[in-house]
C-alpha cells in the first residue's frame, strides 16, 4: 500500500483522478497539439491540385480521371480542415481554462453551410477530446 501512495505523490503530471491536469502536462499537450497542427498544415500544402485547378477538375465536364482525383483531393482536404479546426478549438479550450485569450477564428474553406457543418463536427470532436483528457474541467 505504501508503494502505491508514493507513486501517486511522485506523479506530478496527473491529478487524483489519474488524468493529466498539471501545468507541465498541459504544456506538453499544447506542444503536441501545435506539432500536429503544423504537420496538418504542411500536409495540406503538399497537394498540387488546389484552388481554381481543383474547382475546375470537380466540374462534370472534366475528364473522369481528373474529376475522381479531384474528389479524392477535396475529401482529403476537408479531413485535414476538420482536424486543423479541432486542434485549434482544443488549443483554445486549453488556453481558456488557463486564463489566456482565445485565438481568432479562422475562415474555413467551402461554402457557408459546409463551413458551419465542419465547425460543428470539430466542436463535437473537441468536446469528446476534452471530456476524455480533462474530465474534471
Amino acid at each position: 500500500e505504501k508503494e502505491d501512495d508514493e507513486e501517486e505523490e511522485g506523479d506530478d503530471n496527473h491529478g487524483e483522478d489519474g488524468h493529466a491536469n498539471s501545468d507541465a502536462a498541459t504544456a506538453a499537450e499544447r506542444k503536441a497539439l501545435e506539432a500536429f497542427a503544423s504537420a496538418l498544415e504542411a500536409t495540406s500544402g503538399r497537394y498540387s491540385l488546389r484552388g481554381a485547378a481543383l474547382a475546375e477538375a470537380l466540374q462534370e465536364c472534366a475528364p473522369p480521371h481528373d474529376r475522381f482525383t479531384a474528389m479524392l483531393v477535396a475529401s482529403e482536404q476537408r479531413t485535414i480542415d476538420l482536424f486543423s479546426e479541432a486542434v485549434r478549438l482544443a488549443l483554445e479550450a486549453l488556453a481558456t481554462q488557463h486564463g489566456a485569450t482565445a485565438e481568432k477564428k479562422r475562415k474555413l474553406s467551402g461554402n457557408d453551410d459546409d463551413a458551419r457543418m465542419l465547425r460543428s463536427q470539430a466542436e463535437e470532436l473537441v468536446s469528446a477530446y476534452m471530456k476524455i483528457r480533462h474530465p474534471s474541467r
